[in-house]
């Protein structure tokens, strides 16, 4: 029997590989598909402006891998692009996995600071990024320095571009809320970046939705607590 096919959407200043220790996890249920957004880890594609200009090449890379449709999870960044995926092709979507992540836009001062961190990042380069940024992804300090090496890798230009989609997006929970497919949510009770309360917000417009919250587990759940994550994704089969 051929396996469903799951995109997975890496967040925000990362790449796929961070998906590394969650593979094994879910591999043996999926046919996993996790491509390098644009502008991010070995992409060859500029990084677009847009979540829209963002969702075309992987629309593209469904077409192509999974005609049939997909479930797509997304993390964070990812999980806006993967709201994003399901308004431009609801046909394509077959089932949401939502982690880390909100479907409401920006509040002013979180877009303030998104765009003023986009205006220093091409000057100042991706180290200060990396450095600062690690220690708020995981609540496990373990994990910095991986995540520094990560971070470090990416293009300062690119990821200036992607605060911008960020700040520019729109509020998509009116897209959750009308979707038709299963919905799995899922948050670490210790991310300092998302609160668990915009995961409790998902779930109120998406009432058929699962949420399942990991104690101890901070923005990165497919990092710090794979074995769980898999057993949350797993929801979307059903």
């Amino acid at each position: 029997m051929k396996r469903p096919a799951l995109l997975l959407l890496h967040g925000f200043p990362l790449d796929s590989s961070v998906f590394r220790l969650f593979l094994p996890y879910i591999e043996p249920y999926f046919q996993v598909l996790t491509p390098d957004l644009p502008g991010f880890g070995k992409s060859t594609l500029a990084a677009p402006a847009s979540l829209e200009e963002m969702a075309a090449p992987l629309l593209k890379l469904l077409e192509e891998e999974a005609p049939a449709g997909a479930l797509v999870a997304g993390h964070s960044m990812g999980g806006y692009l993967a709201l994003t995926l399901a308004r431009l092709a609801p046909q394509r979507i077959l089932g949401l996995g939502l982690c880390s992540t909100q479907a409401v836009d920006d509040s002013p001062e979180r877009k303030n600071a998104r765009l003023a961190s986009a205006r220093q990042l091409p000057q100042e380069g991706i180290a200060a990024l990396a450095q600062n940024m690690a220690a708020k992804l995981s609540a496990d300090p373990g994990h910095f320095n991986a995540l520094r090496e990560i971070i470090s890798r990416q293009s300062p230009v690119s990821a200036a571009q992607a605060l911008l989609a960020m700040a520019a997006r729109p509020n998509l929970t009116p897209v959750l809320t009308q979707f038709a497919g299963p919905v799995v949510l899922l948050h670490g009770l210790e991310d300092i970046l998302i609160p668990v309360s915009r995961a409790e917000e998902m779930l109120a417009a998406q009432p058929a939705a699962r949420l399942t919250r990991l104690p101890g587990v901070g923005h990165l759940p497919f990092w710090e607590a794979p074995a769980e994550t898999a057993e949350a994704l797993l929801g979307l089969l059903e």
